[in-house]
């Protein structure tokens, strides 16, 4: 059970952290610019299955692809990302 909470407190920090890099502007909120850029990046950086298949994707499916994620974040539909709608990238 201390371990799972050492992990949990661990993860949230990696999320925050994850969040304070992506917000560039350091404004508190993620924009949708901040967003497609951050993932974009984090999808380049792996090699697996996932990121390679989005990598082949044409731009405008790219495009679209990142517009209907960031819309499913986006609790209450605000226009921007908050830490608590941030989640790891899968």
């Amino acid at each position: 059970m201390c371990r799972n909470h050492l992990q949990r407190a661990y993860s949230e920090q990696d999320r925050q952290k994850d969040f304070n890099d992506a917000d560039t502007n350091h404004d508190g909120r993620l924009s949708f610019d901040e967003f497609d850029t951050e993932v974009r990046k984090i999808l380049a950086s792996r090699n697996d299955f996932s990121s390679r298949g989005f990598a082949m994707l044409p731009t405008s499916a790219q495009d679209a692809v990142l517009n209907d994620e960031f819309r499913k974040m986006d609790h209450g539909q605000k226009g921007y990302l908050n830490v608590n709608d941030w989640k790891e990238p899968q």
